[in-house]
């Protein structure tokens, strides 16, 4: 009997190992399912953190692209307002000196036209004085006409 005692315990041993053995082996897969789910958890949040630095760094890029194209588009339009600015001011300028080149035209046509009309009044005062009085006359006369023919004519060329 003793070595039926002894093979019994030694089973039961053996029963008692086994059992811890598969208790152990559960564990130890419930631990590396444990570790597994934890380790995929890491690598998802890894890949959502790198994707999300990915999508700002792209966000980053197209307003910095965006703030580029805004700065470039004012660039142009700042341009174009100085070459406007530029072109009326040169217009103005060009009006301006064919203004002054008008009233200078028109300031010697006056005073071509006053110096004509005052020869020909004080010539045809003359004439009238002369025959009607003297000297005196052709004085008074000279310089009525002169007067008269400026007048008429610096009417005619006031428009």
């Amino acid at each position: 009997m003793k070595i039926e005692d002894i093979l019994q315990e030694w089973e039961e041993k053996q029963k008692v190992n086994a059992d811890a053995i598969e208790k152990q082996k559960a564990e130890d897969e419930e631990r590396l399912d444990k570790e597994r789910k934890a380790a995929e958890k890491r690598r998802e949040a890894d890949r959502k953190r790198v994707e999300a630095a990915a999508r700002k760094a792209a966000e980053e890029e197209a307003a910095r692209k965006a703030a580029e194209e805004e700065a470039a588009r004012k660039a142009a339009e700042e341009e174009e307002a100085r070459k406007a600015a530029e072109e009326e001011a040169a217009r103005k300028a060009a009006e301006k000196k064919a203004a002054e080149k008008d009233k200078k035209v028109k300031s010697a046509v006056k005073k071509a036209a006053d110096s004509a009309a005052g020869t020909i009044g004080r010539e045809v005062g003359n004439s009238i004085g002369k025959s009607l009085g003297g000297s005196f006359g052709k004085k008074l006369g000279g310089n009525v006409g002169a007067s008269l023919g400026r007048g008429i004519l610096s009417t005619l060329f006031k428009s």
